[in-house]
């Protein structure tokens, strides 16, 4: 049977930190992203600021929920009180923010791939991850922490399908794109193979980014559950990573399109058509 650890605030406390850095990054991005792509269509836009938005109020319920835990309920005995509701609140909005970004990927894969098969099974399981998240935070918010714990404790293969959705899903839509890139590497000259060869190690750093971070959730909820807390709040962070790729992904998009209005003989159509 789990029990609290109290030393676990620390791991809190980083785990809403790094969230923070992360959001700052996306910040400069989203400005990078609407200063210099100011004609780009305004539903590219819109995903944008809802994406930003999101993660906003992600990063605030994290350390609202982080103050009521350290500030407001100091020197009470822990077994008695709660996760704070803020937390459960962030946890639904990041789970929002990741199972959106995930099936914009995945719409990207139906569109070069042109078959259903592999995409439903990813928009399935992002859906999955976030409705289960979603009752996952929805059915603790006001129980003490002990039985929070105890909870989680009963029903390990949830926690684990909720965790493991998301890297599955990742590495699904990394490992599609890669191969749409190599099989399309020699529709061009040498310059668009160059261009097709950056965007595949592109493609390998963003999607390892996110599914190693996802695995190594994984990895750590296995070897030691009495840190559970610590973890969730550290996936926080996995959500802003694939806000960073999304951004990044729509400013490539505009890139190849000034590439092939300044460099006609680039034969970059099918990139632009089918990414």
């Amino acid at each position: 049977m789990l029990v609290f650890d109290p030393n676990v605030i620390g791991g809190i406390l980083i785990g809403s930190l790094v969230p923070v850095l992360c959001h700052g990054i996306l910040i400069m991005q989203a400005c990078h992203y609407f200063s210099n792509f100011p004609n780009d269509p305004q539903g590219l836009k819109l995903i944008v600021i809802v994406i930003w938005i999101g993660a906003i109020v992600n990063i605030t319920c994290s350390w609202w929920g982080l103050y009521e835990s350290i500030i407001t309920n100091f020197g009470m005995d822990p077994k008695l009180i709660g996760i704070p509701f803020a937390f459960n609140v962030g946890g639904g909005f990041g789970a929002f923010v990741r199972s959106t970004v995930q099936s914009i990927y995945t719409y990207r894969m139906y569109k070069y791939s042109g078959s259903l098969y592999i995409p439903v099974l990813c928009w399935g399981i992002s859906a999955y991850g976030f409705i289960a998240g979603i009752l996952l935070g929805a059915t603790m918010p006001t129980a003490p922490l002990d039985v929070q714990i105890r909870y989680i404790d009963e029903w390990p293969w949830l926690v684990y399908s909720i965790l493991g959705s998301a890297a599955v899903a990742d590495i699904a839509i990394t490992v599609s794109l890669c191969l749409f890139l190599r099989k399309n590497r020699g529709k061009g000259l040498e310059r668009t193979m160059r261009i097709i060869d950056k965007l595949f190690v592109w493609t390998i750093q963003t999607g390892l980014l996110t599914s190693v971070t996802a695995i190594a959730v994984i990895i750590a909820y296995a070897v030691n559950k009495r840190i559970c807390i610590t973890i969730f709040r550290c996936q926080v962070s996995l959500s802003h990573f694939l806000c960073h790729s999304l951004v990044a992904w729509l400013g490539l998009l505009t890139f190849l399109t000034n590439c092939m209005l300044l460099y006609p003989s680039l034969n970059l159509s099918f990139l632009l058509t089918n990414l």
